[in-house]
């Protein structure tokens, strides 16, 4: 049986978890797997083309965490700026 913590119980600064599994909520939209699909890419190449971890990249295009040094990197291979590639979801 799955059981979900609500935030109110967890505690802050503890994630989300679901039947013990951790959930992440994005913070950003981007179009880095539009980008990828449409070079032909796996995420894999892509990474390896990028020179950042595999794991780093899948969650920079699921809008988690972006770490700037990667973002630079990734920016300059779709030949866009980082403004262009993430904005808040907030926003």
């Amino acid at each position: 049986m799955k059981t979900v913590v609500s935030e109110s119980k967890r505690g802050r600064g503890r994630p989300l978890t679901v039947g013990g599994r951790v959930h992440r909520k994005p913070l950003w939209n981007t179009p880095l797997r539009e980008l990828r699909t449409k070079k032909g890419l796996t995420l894999m190449q892509a990474s390896e083309q990028i020179g950042i971890q595999l794991k780093r990249l899948s969650d920079m295009e699921l809008g988690y965490g972006v770490c700037l040094i990667a973002a630079m990197k990734v920016a300059k291979f779709y030949g866009k700026t980082v403004e262009e590639l993430w904005t808040p979801l907030d926003s």
